[in-house]
């Protein structure tokens, strides 16, 4: 019995612990912990920098460390001498992370609300300095691929942007770019999801509006920016002292903020108020803070709620005039505690000039409790096409490729991802990825399956890694891809017979230097087996693509030639010397064309016998097996449309074939329209069927499949 009791206290004093711990405790900087309960469902808020979570107290909201939001940077505090302790602020300008490395550096989001949703996005900064520099930077600021703000604010204290965004994705990326001066650093980020019904713009997901002021223009505030507790959706309210205002004396409750815009009791229960009926509120935005963009748009909403209760039979009835013109199709009438938030339908260009005016009916002067300034930013650049997006991602996670550029969007204009083209985007069209380049990039592994996703993938070049396995045949159902280059990997085994069917016409295939990697079924036989393609001195392939191609759509045509590749049969009496290509070429004195291969030279034989060398160069993709099999092929085939092989050369390096001359000129020459004696339809396809019937001078095997 007095054992169970002791455990019984042990586990009461243990239940006591815990829920002290839960209650809260106050760390070192004073911020309050307590149990990670979320009083604003979807609020992100991230205190960057911090190297704790924590709830502050003062305005009820939950911060995090935005260690689950981005990878790069360092975090920073500022200078103890910096004045960075401002209301409503609490710790959010005390700490930062900065980005000395790399261009670009983003933090994702991905808000419960997804995407189609309207966010409010707000970034603080406080320079501090925190390096000891006493120079502030200048960077970008992005969301998604459209450039959110660039900073260059000298030295004030701090700075804060806002911008109301409706995303087309479920994650958001808010970057920082590197400019010209100093690193780029941040010191909070908050997003607040807002109601559909408001802050409304034509094509909302293909629009920006950054805010310019949010102006409570009767403040009874003195301090610069105000935040309250009842705004539910957390918005900063600049103090905005007026001449004449009047105050409301009733008690502003939840059902005077029945607008969808919701405005917090301590903006409404005071106005701005003309002199009398004769006077107008006048605005000019550029008289007061700094010059507006006058090649932009602005969009202004105008808060009201009457608050003085007139007497029996009076109405307050306003018109409201922006830039000369008025946006109402009637006067307005003010209702007693009723709030009216009035937008025009257009945004205004350059300016933004407002007059709130008593119309003629009215009882009382013109009064207005707040207005808000947006600069319109439309059409957008669309993002990046999410299948595209998660294969790269997939990509990236497969090879682990920690490229500090790989972050964001992949295709933000003039900022794609490193090795990355991309198609352009604009008015709701997704950018797409049309080229991958990660050549020489240490990538291990098998080639990624994601790369299948890539469906615009024009080109694809993963040479000179350690790839292992074998070539995936998934690459042959990529639509449009034309380039193909694996050469310089570890891969082994068959190439598969779509990718190699596909070779023979469409796609650029590079393999060299892949020691395993076997031509179809020559792993497991002791025949070679060379399909016949296009690099090998434009046989049969080139002439059934340029001279009629059209015949084979109900045929599909298989040439394959087979012989043995000992190296006894490979050392004939074709091979010559170098120093005789140069005998033969006159030292290369006379070029005569240029390719993938190489440089080709007209020379002489001592019989007179005209003939053309190609040379391969050293920066060719066409390496020892490739060059080995084009002279195994062309030892063996011979046929009065082919140019016939008279010898080859390789010494120390240097890799050549010899030719026979043609002197009326190549095949580009013949079948261009510039030409007068280009070759007729007819002669191209009878071309065509002599060189894919006469198999007998070939001696190969052909087949004719359905």
């Amino acid at each position: 019995m007095e054992r169970a009791l002791k455990l019984n206290l042990s586990l009461v004093w243990c239940h006591v612990f815990i829920l002290l711990f839960l209650i809260g405790n106050t760390i070192g900087d004073g911020r309050k912990l307590i149990t990670k309960v979320d009083r604003n469902p979807g609020f992100i808020s991230i205190d960057c920098g911090s190297p704790i979570d924590y709830f502050d107290e003062e305005t009820n909201i939950w911060y995090q460390t935005d260690k689950n939001f981005i990878d790069t940077g360092k975090n920073a505090m500022v200078l103890p001498s910096s004045n960075t302790d401002y209301p409503y602020f609490g710790g959010l300008l005390n700490t930062l992370r900065s980005f000395p490395n790399g261009t670009r550096n983003c933090y994702t989001l991905k808000p419960k609300q997804g995407k189609h949703h309207t966010y409010l996005i707000r970034a603080y900064f406080a320079y501090g300095n925190y390096d000891g520099n006493n120079q502030t930077p200048s960077f970008d600021l992005y969301i998604g691929v459209n450039r959110w703000d660039t900073f260059n604010w000298g030295r004030k204290d701090y700075y804060i942007t806002e911008t109301i965004h409706t995303p087309t994705t479920d994650t958001i990326h808010v970057c920082l770019v590197k400019t010209v001066i100093g690193v780029p650093f941040i010191s909070a980020l908050e997003l607040r999801p807002l109601s559909n019904s408001i802050y409304q713009t034509p094509s909302p997901s293909q629009s920006l509006l950054i805010s310019q002021g949010r102006f409570d223009v009767a403040s009874t505030s003195l301090v610069w920016h105000s935040r309250y507790k009842d705004d539910i959706y957390d918005r900063l309210w600049r103090y905005m002292n007026s001449s004449y205002q009047i105050n409301g004396s009733v008690d502003i409750g939840p059902a005077s903020m029945n607008s969808s815009y919701k405005l917090p009791a301590e903006v409404l229960k005071s106005a701005a108020r003309s002199f009398n009926l004769s006077y107008g509120l006048n605005f000019e935005y550029n008289s007061i803070w700094k010059n507006l963009d006058k090649s932009s748009q602005y969009y202004v909403y105008f808060h009201f709620l009457e608050i003085q209760k007139l007497p029996p039979g009076q109405k307050r009835i306003i018109n409201i005039d922006v830039d000369g013109e008025n946006i109402l199709s009637q006067p307005i009438i003010l209702e007693y505690l009723k709030p009216q938030t009035i937008v025009p339908k257009n945004a205004t260009p350059g300016y933004v000039r407002f007059n709130i005016s008593a119309a003629s009916k009215s009882d009382a002067p013109p009064i207005l409790n707040a207005f808000e300034v947006y600069k319109f930013i439309s059409p957008l650049p669309s993002p990046t096409d999410k299948t595209d997006v998660d294969a790269i991602m997939g990509v990236k996670n497969t090879y682990k490729i920690f490229n500090l550029d790989w972050q964001g969007d992949p295709c933000v204009p003039e900022l794609a991802w490193d090795g990355l083209n991309c198609s352009s985007s604009f008015n709701g069209y997704n950018a797409r990825i049309t080229s991958v380049n990660l050549s020489a990039t240490k990538l291990t592994g098998q080639i990624a399956t994601s790369f299948s996703q890539l469906s615009e993938l024009e080109s694809l070049d993963l040479s000179f890694n350690n790839l292992s396995g074998s070539v995936p045949e998934f690459l042959a159902t990529l639509p449009k891809l034309r380039v193909l280059n694996l050469s310089g990997n570890k891969l082994t085994g068959s190439i598969p017979k779509a990718i190699m069917e596909k070779s023979y016409v469409t796609l650029q295939l590079s393999l060299a230097d892949n020691p395993g990697l076997c031509l179809e079924d020559s792993c497991k036989r002791s025949k070679l087996v060379i399909p016949l393609v296009a690099s090998v001195s434009a046989l049969i392939v080139i002439f059934l693509v340029s001279l009629g191609i059209w015949i084979l759509k109900t045929k599909k045509l298989k040439v394959v030639i087979s012989f043995s590749t000992n190296e006894e049969s490979f050392q004939k009496n074709r091979a010559v010397s170098y120093s005789r290509v140069l005998r033969i070429t006159n030292n290369l004195q006379n070029l005569i064309g240029e390719g993938g291969f190489g440089k080709v030279y007209h020379g002489t034989l001592k019989n007179n016998t005209q003939v053309a060398v190609k040379l391969l160069s050293q920066s060719s993709m066409q390496g020892f097996r490739e060059f080995r099999s084009e002279v195994e092929l062309l030892m063996v085939v011979h046929h009065r449309h082919l140019v016939s092989l008279i010898g080859y050369c390789e010494e120390g390096g240097v890799r050549a074939l010899i030719y026979e001359y043609m002197a009326n000129g190549n095949l580009q020459q013949h079948l261009s329209e510039d030409n007068p004696g280009v070759l007729k339809w007819n002669e191209r396809l009878q071309i065509a069927l002599d060189a894919a019937h006469d198999y007998d001078t070939f001696g190969y095997s052909m087949e004719m499949q359905d």
